[in-house]
């Protein structure tokens, strides 16, 4: 049977798929399955972002839906249809970050060197993945500091049910600045995050496809 080059998967499937891959590391989708995802239909945030692919150092653009614990992107603004991934935002951090190639970027990452773990969806699979960072781009500056209010939003709410601390990003001043926050409301300057060049030397960011499963979702 031949598919179409994009899946046509419905959110609430590809939700279902992530919890169920979190033990598995591929997985069919099939209409029946007994994995329940919430459902979050109506995002809290939603527009057009650039995501930087992996193994082809090249930007895709997306259509992004912010929900109450995950980021997820799809073709079109048609959510119906088309979806290709989802980000859960637990533990996630944001950073402004400079790109020679592309402005307004910021990126999504763990602490500590540990890896963002992800769903991608392509031709009715789901695969996890686990990557070092997501890098993103807004069209406009107000998009992006728009885009990394929200996140924060959520990552706060996540990080205080954790009892953890999280980051929130500094948009008044250098692109290259942030601060850690905790439920406390404390805060410390971090160091700059590494520039796009240093990541391409350095092999940062995702990594190959499986079966490392390190790469960038497309």
């Amino acid at each position: 049977m031949e598919f179409d080059e994009e899946t046509n998967l419905s959110e609430d499937l590809v939700r279902k798929i992530y919890r169920a891959i979190k033990t598995e590391p591929l997985r069919p989708v099939s209409d029946d399955s007994s994995v329940c995802g919430s459902n979050q239909n109506n995002g809290i945030h939603k527009g057009w972002l650039w995501k930087l692919g992996g193994r082809v150092k090249s930007w895709k653009r997306r259509w992004f839906v912010l929900t109450e614990d995950s980021l997820l992107y799809y073709l079109t603004p048609d959510r119906s249809r088309q979806t290709k991934g989802v980000i859960p935002l637990e533990g996630i951090n944001i950073r402004l970050i400079h790109d020679k190639t592309r402005e307004f970027c910021f990126e999504l990452y763990c602490p500590r060197n540990q890896l963002v773990k992800s769903c991608k969806v392509e031709r009715e699979l789901a695969t996890g993945h686990q990557h070092t960072v997501y890098r993103m781009a807004a069209p406009t500056l107000i998009e992006r500091d728009e885009w990394i209010r929200m996140l924060e939003r959520v990552t706060h709410r996540l990080a205080e049910r954790r009892g953890t601390r999280s980051i929130s990003v500094d948009c008044t001043g250098s692109s290259s600045s942030a601060t850690i926050g905790s439920t406390s409301h404390h805060h410390h300057r971090l160091p700059p995050p590494v520039s796009s060049l240093s990541l391409r030397r350095n092999g940062a960011g995702s990594q190959p496809d499986l079966p490392s499963q390190q790469s960038v979702l497309n």
